[in-house]
Order: C-alpha cells, then structure tokens, then sequence
C-alpha cells in the first residue's frame, strides 16, 4: 500500500491492533485510535509512534478506511457511523495482510508461543543489524521497544493470527509453526477445521516451511505437495540443540545441524523458552542470518509471558498469559523445574466459555498438579454466557479448588499472602484481567502492608504521566468554604482511562470514593475522607468546544464561568447566568444549578454518563427529570461531558453585558467570604435565607464559622472554621427556625466524611 492514508483503528488497545497501529504510523499514514480499556502501557507507545488516541474518534467520516478487531462488534457505534459515511470497513487480518503486499512475508504462527518467538526473532535481527520490518502481537518487557518498526527492507516479519482467520488471507515467503493444537473453537468448529486452514497457509508458502520435529508426523496429511522447503527444528531436527548449559544470564546453547556447529546465550531459561529461541534462530538463518553471536542475550522478553512480579528466598510471584491446557502444562512443568522444592499455587481465570466448554477435562487434568487451586470467573472476551463453559462446569472436575466469583481485591489477596506459610510460587494464570490481581499481589508483597504503598505502586504504571496521586492529602483548599480534613488517597486523572482505572482500583481496595470538581457546595469533616478523592480539575475534563450554531460540548470538570465566557465569546446567549456560579458541569448538572431564573437542564441537549458499573452512556434530555437542586436520572451517574444548545443568537458585547448586570446584583445579595453556597433547601412556599433573617441569626458566629450577614441562607469562613463550628451552627439555625416557624430545613450541601443524619 503506497498511498498513505487517514486510517481510523477501532480497539486500538489489543495486541493485535497497537503493534499493527505503531507499524502503519511509522510508515507514514495518519493513525486514529479508539478503545474504551486503554492501558497506559499501550497509550505511551502509541503517541510516541504518532498515533492520535480519541474519545469519539473526531474527523471519522472523512477517513479513508476503518479498522477493527475481532473483539469488536459488528454493532459497534464507530462502525455504524463509517458505514453510514461510506467509508471501507476492514479486519485487522486483512489489514495486516495488505501490509505484506509486495514484501517477503516471514510469518509466525502457531498454537503457542508465537509471540515470543517472532519477537526473539525482531529481537535478533535487529541486534544483528539485518534491516526488517516488524509486526508483532504482543509488548516487550524492554519499555523502549515498540511491538512493530518500519525498515528500508523488503523483508516483513509478522506474527499472524489464526484466531479470526487471519492466515487465510496471507502468502509468505517463509513460514514458521511453532505447534498446532487445537483452539479457538468459537471460530474453528472442530480440530480439522483448524489443521486444513494451517494446511491452506502452507500451500500459499512460496519458500520455506519451519515445523517443530516434535509433531512432524502429526502435520504429514497437511503438507503441500508443492516444491516449498521444508525443514525441521528441535532435537533430531534440521535445525537443533545438541547441549544446554545454564549460566547466570540465562542459557548457553550449543547449535548443531543447518546451523554448522554455533555456541550463542539466550537470556531465557526452560524447555519451551528454549523451543522458541531455537526457532528464531532457526528462522534468521533461513533468512539468511549467519552470525548469531549474542543476538538474544540481551532479550528482555515479552509482557505476560512468565513475567517474575516478585522474588525472594521462600515466595516467587509470576504472572503469565497461558490460557490452552497446552500451555498450563509446560508452565506448571518449567515452574517444577525452577522451583524444585516449593509448592505450586496456582490462581487462574478461564478464558472465553467456548474454550472452557471445549477443553475443561484437560484444565482440571492440568491445574489439578497444583498444591493449591483458585478458580476465577470466566473472562468472556464478548462472548455470551454458556453454562456448559461457566464455573458450575468446571466444579465437579476440580473439587479440591477454591472458586471465587469475583476477581480477588485487596483484602482477599493480603489472606492469600498470609496463607503462605512453606516456599511457594504463586502463578496468576490467564489471557483476561487476571494481570491486574497478580499486580496487585506483587505490590502486596513488597510493601511490607502499608496500603498507601500498595496504592501507590499498583496504580502509578497505570495512569498517565500527567495524572496525579498522592496519599494524605488535604482537602482544606480544594473546597470553596476552605475546611476539611485530608483524604487517605487523593488521585487528578488526566484522561477517561485514569479515570476508570481508578474507579476500578476503588473496587479492588474495596474503598469508598467520592467525585470532586470545584468543591462548591460541598463540606468536608475534620477527619477527612478514608477513601479515593478523585479530582476532575485536569485539562481533558475541562474542555469547552463550540461544535455549531449555538451548541457547545463541555467537560464534566468545566468551570461554570469558562461555559459562559466560551458562549459569551460566540455570540451565544442564555448562559449568562452561568458567571459567578462556583461550580463545574458535572456538579450543576447533578444539583440542576440555577440563577437569574435559568436552570442548566433549560440548555442540555445531551449527557455522556458513567454508570455505577463502569460503563458509559450517551443519554438524551429526555432521559433526564430535573428538579429543584436534584436531577432524577444523575443520582448514581457521574457527568462526564454534555452538549448545551441556545438557539438565541446576540453580539458578544450585549451578552457580556447582561454578565456584568447579574455580577453586580451577586455582590450585592451574596457574600464575598469563603462558603459552600446556599446551606438549605428553600421550604415549598418559602425562602430559606428570609426564615433565617427572620429569627435574627444573621452575623451569629460559632467558631470562625458565621451566619452570613448579606444572606442567610450561607455560612461564610470567617478565620480559622473547624467542620464542628459549622455543624453546630447548622444545628442552632434549624433549631431557631423551627422554633419560630415549625418548618424544618434540610441541608443541600453535600457532607464529605460523615453524613447529615449523624450530624443533626
């Protein structure tokens, strides 16, 4: 493909799309990215190869080209809108095998061990200085190498997928099978169907073929009866190791065969490591490679992939990516080897519920070698449930296992730790979100328990650089009545992806959280918070766009006063009443802020939402019942962002003066003190600051805490208030005013670290 292109990348996130993205971006085309579970990992290598990340994927009509992955569906709000835009819609398979056009495709496919081996083999070659391209599936250990680089070469090195199909639409000029087992029944109906599609790709090679001597026999029926070359790796193989010898850096390896006798180290260790370095090996001298040297004693290896989270003399840690009985099996046998004298604990989440339907009596013959079992949830990858692959199905078969119905958090962890009382290693076991306990187990055992710690290090290589966490931070400044006491921990995400991680280490924690914008109407107690303060107050939350005529899409972080400064701007009126609210969106949306006769739902057109679950969603007006102070509808959702119509149209200079207008007659009815607002709620009939006037308590001081002497109806900051000045003074307004009136008021303002019931 020479033509460079605008190219739009749906789950742009997976390991199949980010390298393939890095590749297309290197080669100059202009690279958009969408995924809703960006890791920061994956961010950081895109927007250091060029790629644009995206929310709502801005510009997508325009695109010359949409592509997607598997995980993808086909109802996906970004495919419908490039389908109704006409624009060609592509899988990643195809996508990648449009790239190998016109190049000397060396591909990498296999049931296990792909990954590794095709980045050995990038690994090598570039040490060695022999120019390819490069497309991987999965990330280095080493964070400064991209998954995919571009070369002044006509050689292309790819991992290729067979889980979608991709093999089927790829030539090569030489390909390598690292083994084939069964898997992916959800594509592959039966075991057949998986060998004849191998057996299509080997008939499409044009060069060479490289299989594993181990299941020479087993592929005999699935060989092309073309001139291809085929050779063979492992022992009795063309390629071979005749000796291994462990050294501290890893492996000396003694080669033998088509390699003519050559002694190389390998910074990896274990049978089935072993088998893939040799298969690198055995791939760079098809493609010509004669010095080895120590092209792979230096390889740092591949993320999730026998990943060592902790060490120490009596418990190991390690994370890894096995998810086919295949895999367990050689991982539970490398484990045995390493850790001769320890006992095996094994946590391990299935992965999709066809593949635990298709082979749950080779997991339980596999995981039941393990000393200790946890079994958790099946990661489901989009699939829809099936009971004949759910944790019901695999009960029966493990009955010594403990089966967790959630992914462990915190507390079950620290249990887990503590149950370790002979050497151990423990082995997070999965293809799906398992990653993020075997983090979280790794942070626990080297923190010696203090959770701050944990906290820290767990979260930190999650967020991105600009997102900010600290632990005892005081909330003193961060509210407008200016007292509280400190959160235990205190996070700034700078992106919807720090937002989620940090709602979801919330869970993990099992810790209470609360959402802060500007910290208007808002109180604070003395003791503070001993959950997650989560702070929307950076940039990406506060963005204020004009979209058209009299349409503006605001941040749920935005300042009140920046919507109406914005609008006032371009000459769109009916947001005058914004200035001089000391709020953001997201709070004003909640409480239905208004003034000067306006309501904030008066302007709302649409409201993009977080759900209690973690979701988001793109709700109408009409979903909404907005109040007085309250919205039905926004009570258990967080506002993320909103677009605001006024169909009214005046210069910006009138509208900048009625601004002025509502400004004066606020410093004149308002005080000028710190405070949180209007304390309480006006009765039905009634105003709740002329109650207040009317019992005399205007200028009653407790504390630094006072009855405002301009309007009752707020407790100002007079020096040093305490939360206990303020709520006794709350307690003696409404006591005074019952008094007088026999009408109660109810607080509006929100309490942070206790609550109005225990208060009053």
């Amino acid at each position: 493909m020479n033509k460079k292109q605008t190219i739009y990348m749906v789950g742009v996130g997976g390991m199949g799309m980010a390298p393939l993205a890095v590749y297309l971006s290197k080669i100059g085309n202009t690279v958009h990215g969408f995924d809703d579970s960006l890791s920061e990992q994956v961010r950081e290598i895109l927007d250091r190869s060029g790629v644009i990340i995206s929310s709502n994927l801005d510009g997508l009509e325009s695109g010359d080209l949409l592509v997607y992955s598997s995980a993808i569906s086909h109802t996906h709000p970004m495919l419908i809108r490039a389908r109704k835009a006409g624009i060609q819609i592509i899988k990643r398979g195809s996508m990648l095998a449009k790239q190998a056009e016109g190049k000397r495709l060396v591909a990498v496919v296999g049931s296990h061990g792909k990954t590794t081996t095709a980045h050995m083999l990038a690994h090598l070659l570039n040490a060695r200085g022999f120019p390819a391209n490069f497309i991987g599936g999965g990330l280095f250990n080493d964070e400064n190498l991209d998954p995919a680089w571009s070369a002044n070469s006509d050689w292309l090195v790819a991992e290729v997928d067979e889980s979608d199909g991709g093999i089927e639409e790829v030539s090569p000029e030489i390909t390598l099978l690292t083994n084939l087992d069964w898997d992916h029944p959800d594509f592959y109906r039966s075991e057949e169907e998986l060998r004849e599609a191998f057996g299509r790709l080997f008939t499409r090679t044009t060069g060479q073929l490289l299989l594993p001597y181990s299941q020479a026999e087993h592929l005999i029926d699935i060989l092309p009866e073309s001139d291809v070359n085929v050779h063979l790796f492992g022992e009795q193989g063309d390629y071979e190791i005749e000796s291994n010898t462990e050294v501290e850096t890893g492996t000396e390896l003694r080669l033998c065969g088509r390699f003519s006798d050559k002694s190389v180290n390998v910074a990896t260790r274990g049978k089935f490591n072993l088998q893939n370095a040799l298969a690198a090996l055995a791939l760079g001298h098809s493609m010509g490679l004669r010095e080895f040297s120590d092209g792979l004693s230096d390889f740092s290896g591949i993320n999730r992939r026998q990943s060592v989270l902790y060490e120490s003399s009596k418990l190991s840690v390690i994370a890894d990516y096995a998810h086919h009985p295949t895999e367990i099996s050689a991982l539970l046998d490398a484990t045995s080897e390493w850790y001769p004298n320890r006992r095996k604990v094994v946590v391990f989440q299935p992965h999709r519920y066809s593949r635990t339907a298709q082979f749950r009596e080779a997991f339980a013959r596999e995981l039941n070698n393990a000393d200790q079992l946890f079994v958790l949830p099946v990661y489901s990858a989009g699939e829809s449930h099936q009971d004949e692959g759910d944790l019901g199905s695999l009960r029966q078969l493990m009955p010594d296992a403990e089966f967790l119905y959630w992914l462990p958090g915190h507390t079950r962890l620290k249990r887990m730790l503590k149950e370790q009382d002979k050497p151990s290693v423990i082995l997070f076991i999965g293809a799906g979100s398992i990653e993020k306990p075997a983090r979280l187990f790794g942070a626990i055992c080297r923190n010696n328990g203090s959770v701050e710690k944990e906290w820290l290090e767990y979260l930190r290589p999650q967020l991105s650089p600009n997102g900010r966490l600290r632990t005892g931070e005081s909330l003193h400044n961060k509210t407008t009545l200016k007292i509280g006491g400190k959160a235990k921990f205190y996070a700034e995400p700078d992106s919807m992806e720090d937002l989620l991680q940090l709602l979801e280490s919330a869970a993990m924690f099992g810790l209470p959280h609360y959402i802060l914008g500007r910290g208007s109407n808002l109180i604070v107690s003395d003791e503070g918070f001993p959950g997650i303060v989560i702070r929307l107050s950076r940039p990406f939350w506060r963005s204020v766009n004009v979209l058209k005529s009299g349409q503006i899409r605001v941040g749920g972080g935005a300042r009140l006063g920046e919507v109406a400064n914005r609008a006032c701007a371009c000459g769109i009126s009916g947001f005058e009443f914004l200035e001089g609210i000391p709020g953001s969106i997201g709070g004003a949306l909640k409480m239905n802020a208004g003034a000067m006769g306006s309501w904030i739902f008066d302007f709302v057109e649409e409201v993009t939402v977080m759900n209690d679950r973690g979701q988001i969603e793109l709700l109408s007006r009409e979903v909404f019942r907005p109040g007085y102070r309250r919205c039905t509808g926004l009570e258990d959702r967080l506002a993320l962002c909103a677009i605001l119509e006024s169909p009214v149209e005046d210069t910006p200079d009138a509208i900048r003066s009625r601004m002025r207008s509502f400004a004066k007659r606020r410093r004149s009815t308002q005080p000028r003190e710190s405070s949180a607002g209007c304390i309480f709620r006006n009765p039905e009939g009634y105003y709740a600051g002329q109650l207040i006037d009317d019992v005399g308590l205007k200028g009653k001081r407790i504390g630094g805490a006072e009855v405002s002497s301009v309007h009752g109806n707020f407790i100002v900051n007079v020096g040093d208030a305490r939360y206990g000045d303020v709520a006794e003074l709350v307690r003696t307004v409404r006591k005074e005013v019952w008094s007088a009136h026999k009408l109660e008021l109810f607080p509006e303002v929100e309490l942070l670290g206790t609550n109005w019931d225990k208060t009053l």
